[in-house]
């Protein structure tokens, strides 16, 4: 058993771009892509349509889009979002408004304030 541990942390040693604090996923680097990927998806359009600074209400968002991109960047990084943080980033905002101020960008931003992924 100790040597099938061994074997395992050496693999994971082994993975260029990453550390045995990460496990397995993907570095960094790539987060803003897996971001855009997110959220393409969520709003059944092509990727290279969602830039940094497009606002997602114009790609279509709703309220409930925004949410559940919000909900899906916290799964993928594996840490919640908190809502003053939020706000922080977005500015003030009534809910119905917020497709209007939503970005990659400031998605972005959020998420690495929090990612353990570092």
């Amino acid at each position: 058993m100790k040597r099938f541990l061994a074997l395992f942390l050496l693999s994971l040693l082994l993975v260029p771009g990453h550390s045995v604090g990460e496990g397995l996923r993907k570095p960094k680097k790539d987060l803003a892509g897996e971001l855009r990927t997110m959220i393409a998806a969520q709003l059944g359009v092509d990727p290279s349509r969602v830039g940094p600074d497009l606002p997602l209400g114009r790609l279509g968002a709703d309220e409930l889009d925004i949410v559940e991109i919000i909900m899906a960047a916290e799964e993928l990084i594996g840490a919640g979002i908190p809502d003053p943080l939020i706000e922080e980033v977005i500015g003030p905002f009534e809910l119905e408004h917020l497709p209007e101020k939503f970005t990659l960008g400031k998605l972005l931003v959020m998420v690495e304030r929090v990612s353990p992924r570092k």
